[in-house]
């Protein structure tokens, strides 16, 4: 049968199937519980039939999921924001969760469309947030950068009403834009994937194939001593055996606050840098005991 005709022949139920491109696996999913699991692509049919393993621990827990679902959809409080003011990057990584198109010629969002954004989202925090306390806005990617001077007016515009925090490969980050940042108090995160720049140019290039590692270098000498800042590592088959290393690198830099990110498996070119779980687990316990 063909993998439609499997998943056709499927029994009516909860759990309804998903083909997520993987030669071998196919996923399960619950709407109502956003629950899901990973079966055997040629074995949907049974994973999912009444007297399985799955459906009767599904089954138990069902409830559980659907309350905690409500719970974060309707029942928190929330404290912060993150916006993409463009939908462009200067860099074309390999594991990227953007499709090609948008990071290469996407749009720009304008000053005036941000601007209106965010005093709607100040009136909403205001509404649900004690007194004297500010929601936190990060702008995020893409590479917020790329469209730089609207979100310079936003930051100086809600000074007041944000703390701001801006994620950025860091090779946009000249010296003018580190002096505007840091003189505003914006926490600032960086991207690194290697020690050494032939592992880092191995998934993290510009469109032209360009390195990018020693920029980001320089943006973290340049930020050393400042309060607010972090750096992500995206852990792939490329950087998997140097994380130790990196945080080796980053304690000798100072930094104050380093992640080690897991992948979102959302596009072919993530999925085929995407470590094993058991060798990721493995490299990431050893890299948290060196810390």
């Amino acid at each position: 049968m063909t993998t439609a005709e499997l998943f056709r022949a499927a029994p009516a139920g909860p759990l309804i199937p998903v083909d997520i491109g993987h030669d071998r696996y196919a996923a399960v999913t619950d709407p109502r519980t956003a629950f899901w699991a990973l079966v055997d692509k040629m074995r949907v049919t049974e994973s999912i039939a009444d007297d399985t393993a799955l459906m009767r621990e599904f089954r138990d827990k069902a409830d559980d999921f659907a309350r905690e679902l409500h719970a974060l959809r309707f029942e928190l409080t929330p404290s912060g924001v993150y916006l993409n003011p463009t939908e462009r990057c200067n860099l074309n990584c390999t594991y990227c969760y953007l499709p090609d198109q948008q990071r290469s010629g996407g749009s720009h969002m304008s000053a005036e469309t941000l601007l209106a954004s965010l005093a709607s989202l100040r009136d909403y925090f205001r509404s649900v947030m004690p007194d004297g306390r500010k929601p936190r806005a990060i702008f995020h990617g893409a590479e917020p950068l790329m469209n730089a001077p609207a979100v310079f007016e936003a930051i100086d515009a809600f000074a007041d009403d944000f703390v701001f925090g801006l994620q950025t490969n860091g090779t946009l980050l000249d010296d003018a834009a580190l002096d505007f940042l840091t003189s505003r108090n914006v926490s600032i995160g960086l991207s690194l994937d290697g020690p050494v720049a032939e592992i880092t140019d191995a998934t993290r290039r510009t469109w032209g194939g360009k390195s990018v590692h020693g920029k980001v270098l320089r943006a973290m000498e340049k930020l050393r001593g400042y309060g607010s800042w972090s750096v992500i590592t995206t852990c792939t088959t490329e950087n998997l055996p140097y994380l130790t290393r990196m945080v080796e690198l980053f304690h000798a830099a100072e930094v104050p606050t380093c992640m080690l990110n897991t992948l979102r498996c959302t596009l072919p070119g993530a999925r085929g840098v995407k470590p094993a779980d058991g060798d990721m687990a493995k490299a990431f316990f050893a890299a948290l005991d060196r810390t």
